[in-house]
């Protein structure tokens, strides 16, 4: 305590401190995408028009543990519900922290469980350093 634990600093290659982020903060961001995509005309659009032959190409930079594949996947359920309608994802998450991939592949085969992702749907967990300009 005291002195050393106010210099003290965990970063997201802990796995205790991804955990911790999951249960403090996973569900509200994935409210606030959702809400965020519902409430703009363009993405509503997106999501419910049917193409067989184009996917909906979503990239999320510090995309870590996949808050924007649930907000993407409940959003296309809800304007679509009880159907396979809708455009197919194709979710890049990118983070420069490689721990994120084992909870973002979590999230994606719960999300295939439950019925949200398509057999076509696509999440994939990449590297990315957003504090690099993208031709290094």
């Amino acid at each position: 305590h005291g002195e050393l634990a106010s210099r003290a600093v965990v970063g997201f290659g802990d796995a205790g401190a991804r955990s911790g982020y999951v249960r403090e903060h996973f569900a509200a961001r994935t409210r606030r995408l959702g809400a965020a995509l519902l409430l703009e005309p363009a993405c509503l659009e997106l999501l419910r028009s049917p193409s067989s032959s184009e996917a909906l190409r979503v990239a999320s930079f510090g995309g870590g543990p996949g808050e924007v594949a649930l907000a993407l996947a409940v959003c296309r359920a809800v304007l679509c519900p009880g159907s396979r309608e809708g455009r197919h994802l194709e979710i890049s998450l990118l983070d420069w922290e490689p721990g994120w991939q084992d909870c973002a592949e979590h999230v994606t085969a719960e999300l295939r469980r439950s019925g949200l992702l398509q057999h076509a749907d696509e999440v994939l967990f990449d590297g990315a350093d957003v504090t690099k300009a993208i031709h290094e």
